[in-house]
């Protein structure tokens, strides 16, 4: 994943699980370490946000965006669940204990290209 002068090389192999945070889990995990510079463990480690059905939201097969609710980590500023709210979203903040099992959970083993060292990260939000 990445290229170098046309060359594909592995960069990374990751994998982040459950539902609809699934899609949402891997380009979180992905920016941290892209463009925030995160190591694998700081990347999985840093809080998340999903957006996910209402429980109110009737049939599973209804997802659009009069049902959706932002649930936002614990470890995410109160200052950005109010400008959320204050732009008409629904948030549901913080998320804290078991319920972060809504967040997904990850595994990531990421390779130097310079180096070659392999290092890695596992979820903490899961059993490790």
């Amino acid at each position: 994943f990445g290229s170098d002068e046309g060359r594909c090389r592995l960069w990374a192999t990751f994998g982040v699980m459950g539902g609809y945070m699934q899609p949402q889990g891997h380009l979180q995990v992905l920016n941290n370490m892209i463009d925030f510079g995160m190591d694998p463990q700081e990347a999985l480690d840093a809080p998340r946000f999903c957006l996910t059905r209402r429980e109110d939201a009737g049939p599973s097969y209804s997802f659009d965006v009069h049902n959706v609710q932002c649930c936002l980590e614990d470890g995410i500023s109160e200052a950005v669940a109010g400008e959320l709210k204050g732009m008409g979203h629904e948030v549901c903040h913080p998320v804290k204990g078991h319920a972060r099992a809504v967040f997904g959970r990850g595994q990531i083993i990421r390779r130097d290209e310079e180096t070659g060292l392999l290092s890695c990260g596992s979820d903490s939000r899961g059993d490790g």
